[in-house]
């Protein structure tokens, strides 16, 4: 079994903090709704974000997200000793480390 040596219940209420962050992005809300508000042209970007910056961000937050699923895919493979997937997981984890997309703070 790993052994997490944190704070579970911190872990999970950030992690709640951070879903319903993106619930309200992709159902709508207020707050999200008004991050497509371009204030240059006064109009609202119905084609999706216009600004570089905000892009890789979002992209940022993907890759982060994807990085958490991996880590608790190669948890579960190493739980059920199928050691053969949890290092082909492992491997796509790191690569995807070693791209730069990955936020980390």
């Amino acid at each position: 079994m790993i052994e997490f040596g944190g704070d579970a219940s911190g872990v999970r209420k950030v992690f709640r903090f951070v879903a319903y962050g993106y619930d309200k992005y992709v159902h709508g809300a207020y707050i999200t709704a008004m991050e497509l508000f371009n204030d240059r042209t006064q109009t609202f970007m119905l084609r999706g974000e216009e600004l570089d910056d905000k892009k890789y961000i979002y992209k940022q937050g993907v890759a982060s997200a994807l990085h958490q699923g991996l880590t608790a895919l190669a948890s579960m493979a190493v739980e059920t000793h199928m050691s053969v997937l949890a290092r082909e997981i492992i491997q796509g984890a790191f690569e995807l480390n070693g791209s730069g997309e990955v936020l980390f703070d």
